[in-house]
């Protein structure tokens, strides 16, 4: 059984991520604001309220279609006796620490799926089309990535019957790092060489947003590094210099970068090649498929 103020915490589990939400918020912020790594030319309040909507529209279709959080249908498969760590036999802490790792494995599979299926990447590209990486970016994704992440998520939690308990705390880990990972800023160096040995450091996670293609296949995890040296998509350093690296994609309009209803019909919009963009206005550059 998890030990009480688990137990108490997990009976306030919305309130806890969002004061995790706003906490990680105002850190990694000031973090920015004081230590950036790239000027961000875009002005913060276009930036910041773009990201705000798109993360609105996320959560509101997501309160409007899941009527049971994350830890509400983990809570519902411990009372069935299916599920691979529904093994009343086996230690709370070690079923607890397989259920984060299952999970995050889960997580980074369902990553890589969204950059090797051509339909998941429609809905992912909007993700990895900021050419400005900071806190805000981690909340720049499609309402539809949203709804197939958690329904993927949901299934692992049926299938593995993951402890609530590994479930509620790696919800708290991963709404941290949404954010953390995507600041604006780096750790000392000696620092971030350790830290990186065990999670995923923001360092890590830019070279995964670089513009270059052979960069964004790497570095998938979203917890933890050795899924990645395991399955082969680690990478330490970018493939160009580090001081030199841009952000976004190539064939992605520069001009609708912060248009929200274009955002939302980018999994639906055929995106010129990077020629046909050079070459042409912005108005003549999309085509509805």
């Amino acid at each position: 059984m998890p030990p009480a103020w688990l137990t108490s915490w997990m009976d306030h589990e919305g309130a806890i991520l969002w004061r995790t939400l706003i906490g990680c918020f105002i850190v990694a912020g000031l973090w920015e604001l004081f230590w950036p790594v790239h000027p961000v030319a875009t002005r913060l309040e276009r930036r910041w309220s773009v990201h705000a909507v798109l993360f609105a529209l996320a959560t509101g279709l997501l309160a409007a279609i899941a009527p049971l959080t994350r830890v509400g249908v983990s809570l519902v498969v411990a009372r069935l006796p299916f599920g691979l760590l529904n093994q009343a036999a086996v230690p709370f802490w070690i079923r607890c620490v397989a259920g984060i790792l299952l999970l995050d494995m889960a997580r980074y599979w369902t990553h890589w799926l969204m950059h090797s299926n051509g339909w998941m990447w429609r809905i992912h590209l909007l993700h990895h089309t900021d050419e400005h990486i900071d806190i805000t970016t981690g909340f720049r994704f499609h309402p539809l990535e949203e709804v197939v992440g958690v329904t993927l998520g949901m299934a692992t939690i049926a299938l593995t019957a993951a402890p609530p308990a590994s479930v509620f705390l790696f919800e708290v880990v991963v709404a941290f790092l949404a954010l953390a990972a995507h600041a604006n800023a780096s750790l000392p160096v000696r620092v971030e060489r350790f830290c990186r040995t065990f999670v995923i450091t923001p360092d890590l996670h830019r070279i995964h947003h670089s513009v270059r293609q052979d960069d964004q296949n790497k570095n998938l995890g979203v917890i933890f590094p050795f899924w990645d040296r395991l399955f082969g998509t680690y990478r330490e350093l970018p493939a160009g210099e580090a001081s030199a690296m841009t952000f976004g994609l190539e064939e992605f309009p520069k001009a609708k970068a912060f248009d929200v209803p274009y955002l939302l019909a980018s999994p639906f919009v055929k995106l010129p090649s990077p020629e046909a963009l050079a070459a042409e206005p912005a108005s003549r550059q999309t085509q509805i498929v």
